[in-house]
């Protein structure tokens, strides 16, 4: 299993969190083909999480943290619906 692979959780129905930490190896392509795998997101400041994002996931993402202070590199708008 690759490092961009869901880990097996996902088969047990545990939630799955991808942590977006190499900012500058994932691009918001690679984000949007991974993130329907994953429950939750993790990110920094360099990661733009917007609506793209959300709707990639297919309605599956359902938490986002940032490891930093402030919130304006999520899309709230987007997060909220």
């Amino acid at each position: 299993m690759g490092p961009s692979a869901p880990i097996d959780g996902a088969i047990l129905g545990k939630p799955t969190v991808l942590v977006a930490k190499n900012l500058s190896a994932m691009s918001p392509e690679d984000l949007r083909a991974k993130i329907p795998h994953y429950d939750a997101l993790i990110v920094r400041s360099r990661t733009k999480v917007g609506r793209d994002v959300f709707e990639a996931s297919g309605g599956r993402l359902r938490i986002v943290g940032h490891t930093g202070v402030g919130i304006n590199n999520i899309d709230l708008a987007a997060a909220t619906k």
